[in-house]
């Protein structure tokens, strides 16, 4: 099992909630080092949904508890992965604030 993670960035999908798996692995991930950016619908919304997506400002809160708790770097991002440009959208952020993207884990 992994143990170090010091210098990789990893891109966690689906969370932008405390209470959701996304955000568990988030929390793992950051625990052994690791740069976090938290991915999830935000303020885009799809209409008649009912899964629970964190509000931009869960996001933001979220992403400065885990870099408090672990003193990593974190970035909070909407994104909408079933839309090309909210992805691209985000890559863009992320190019902008990170230099890579080592780790990827979509969670829902």
């Amino acid at each position: 099992m992994l143990q170090d993670l010091s210098g990789k960035t990893a891109l966690v999908t689906g969370a932008g909630k405390r209470s959701g798996i996304g955000f568990a692995i988030a929390q793992k991930l950051a625990s052994l080092g690791s740069q976090i950016i938290l991915a999830d619908l935000g303020p885009i919304q799809r209409e008649g949904s009912q899964v629970g997506t964190g509000t931009p400002e869960e996001m933001e809160e979220l992403a400065l508890e885990l870099h408090n708790r672990f003193k990593v770097q974190t970035l909070a991002v909407p994104v909408d992965v079933t839309d090309h440009h909210s992805i691209q959208a985000m890559v863009e952020t992320i190019k902008d604030r990170m230099n890579r993207i080592d780790i990827l884990c979509n969670s829902r």
